[in-house]
């Protein structure tokens, strides 16, 4: 959906990124990408970052 432009900061299992959203869901649950103009960056904090970005790293949820 996006790209990671910057890692800031981590604590514990949280890391904190700065991102551009390149790409959005469409009402058929298909991906399009968004033009320039349109594309949103942003900084916010996640938690159940896997560090191999090729599998999901059969993790416990985040959410528990």
């Amino acid at each position: 959906m996006g790209r990671v432009n910057n890692i800031l900061a981590c604590h514990e299992n949280w890391v904190l990124l700065d991102y551009t959203v390149l790409r959005k869901r469409m009402a058929g649950e298909e991906l399009a990408d968004l033009a320039n103009d349109e594309q949103l960056t942003g900084r916010a904090w996640f938690r159940g970052i896997c560090s191999n970005a090729e599998t999901t790293c059969d993790m416990k949820s985040v959410d528990q």
